[in-house]
């Protein structure tokens, strides 16, 4: 009679341990774009200028594989930037720090310099990418 108690809580344990990790990612990405989305605004930013999403935007693919210097490790990657922040300024630069500090993102800087690791968008974790190079 003890299996079938056991079972049960086994499977609610699993399930509880793979959906939580993927909702508080999710969390996470949304607290960093809105965080970002209020810091440009306090500045007068045009947002589509400056933030990229992959389902938000048409342009992110041709902006992410602009500089792609690996293609092999571009596409091996098991998960690319939700985000690429391309700042016209200083501040928009300041404000992705300052969001990513307090969400817990990652961010990948990329000048334009040579990255034939490709270590600037791969990563493990959710992260974003300052694009550099525009500014």
């Amino acid at each position: 009679m003890a299996i079938p108690v056991k079972r049960p809580f086994c499977l609610f344990l699993l399930a509880f341990l793979f959906i939580s990790p993927a909702a508080s990612t999710d969390n996470i990405k949304t607290d960093f774009l809105e965080c970002l989305i209020s810091q440009f605004q306090n500045e007068n930013s045009v947002i589509s200028q400056v933030m990229y999403t992959r389902k938000n935007s048409s342009s992110y693919s041709s902006i992410f594989q602009s500089s792609v210097q690996n293609l092999r490790a571009s596409s091996m990657s098991p998960m690319k930037p939700f985000v690429i922040v391309t700042p016209f300024h200083e501040s928009q630069i300041q404000a992705a720090v300052y969001c990513s500090k307090q969400s817990g993102i990652h961010i990948r800087v990329r000048s334009g310099g040579h990255d034939y690791e490709g270590l600037s968008y791969v990563s493990d974790v959710p992260f974003a990418i300052v694009d550099m190079r525009i500014t």
